[in-house]
């Protein structure tokens, strides 16, 4: 099989916006998570249950059987659709960026990178568009839905502004 295109962050405390990357080969989630929960259960511990836009992927398994255990598959519509979050035994999150398909190589890499860099504050949509990565048609059209911007405490770039947009999350202890 082809290598896993997953770039992590190293472990430690939660300051970022995203932990690190993937960059699946389709939208099919059982064709493409059983690696991906593979490679997360041997670097971060055992993945119970991941959350994916119910949008940007198609079928949408209720459950995935990965390694010989159940893993739990949620569908929602309040996160961003670029994002894919795995949760642990403990209730740790690890959220990381998911690159189109059929992003160009180079730029894929770059977001990747991006992605997984200890200093990230961007959204994942955010890396996606500064990297001219075309965004499906559903997710470009939930990225404006305001119940994604109010669940994710950003806020709607101003084109005219030139700052970079940037995401702080805070999280209880």
């Amino acid at each position: 099989a082809p290598p896993l295109r997953l770039s992590l962050q190293p472990p430690g405390q939660r300051q970022r916006a995203l932990d690190g990357g993937w960059w699946p080969r389709s939208q099919d989630p059982a064709a493409e998570l059983p690696d991906l929960i593979t490679a997360l259960n041997a670097s971060r511990g055992m993945v119970h249950h991941v959350i994916l836009h119910e949008d940007a992927w198609s079928p949408r398994p209720r459950r995935l059987s990965v390694d010989g255990r159940t893993v739990l598959i949620g569908w929602v519509r309040s996160v961003d659709p670029q994002v894919v979050s795995a949760t642990y035994g403990n209730d740790d999150r690890l959220d990381l960026l998911v690159v189109p398909p059929r992003a160009n190589m180079r730029r894929a890499a770059a977001a990747l990178a991006a992605a997984a860099d200890a200093g990230n504050t961007l959204r994942a949509s955010d890396i996606l568009r500064r990297l001219s990565i075309q965004l499906p048609p559903s997710a470009a059209a939930d990225l404006l839905s305001e119940s994604v911007w109010e669940t994710d405490g950003g806020r709607v770039p101003d084109p005219s502004d030139s700052a970079q947009p940037t995401l702080v999350r805070h999280h209880d202890n």
